[in-house]
């Protein structure tokens, strides 16, 4: 028993994976565009899932949605700093409506994923959190995408 428990261990620590975290990866800006931006997350994403063998020690590798999250928090900050105070109200009250729908949507989500990955095994799992990030991320990079035009616009004036 005491060598089973000494096997197990090792086996864990031989297979934990040093999984980075939002901070670890450069900004849109930092990056110099969004093709840089989106390149080293995707080739983090494959070493990630690559060496945590596709089980559900793989699901840390999807923060996709929450690296769209930092950058929408990023550029709406630059955006309601160029804004008269009216605007800033206007801007204010458009983003809690759309987290409101955000909730909503992914509330949603969660529910077709509940029918189309009932067993949660760790193939499952793993399937259903990649999937998740996909489509969260979708959903919030089309806001970063219009407030980012929007941001264009107020700099044209």
């Amino acid at each position: 028993m005491k060598y089973f428990c000494i096997l197990i261990l090792l086996v864990s620590f031989l297979n934990a994976y040093d999984y980075k975290k939002v901070g670890d990866f450069k900004t849109s800006q930092q990056a110099g565009s969004w093709s840089s931006f989106l390149n080293d997350f995707k080739t983090y994403k494959k070493e990630c899932v690559a060496n945590t063998y596709g089980g559900s020690q793989g699901i840390g590798c999807f923060i996709e949605s929450q690296l769209w999250d930092r950058e929408l928090n990023i550029i709406y900050k630059k955006l309601y700093k160029s804004l008269s105070s009216e605007e800033q109200k206007l801007l204010k009250s458009s983003q809690l409506s759309w987290i409101q729908t955000r909730d909503k949507t992914f509330e949603f989500q969660s529910k077709l994923f509940d029918k189309k990955y009932p067993g949660m095994g760790t193939m499952y799992s793993l399937m259903r959190a990649a999937k998740a990030d996909e489509l969260s991320s979708f959903f919030i990079k089309s806001r970063v995408m219009l407030l980012e035009k929007w941001l264009l616009l107020k700099d044209l004036n």
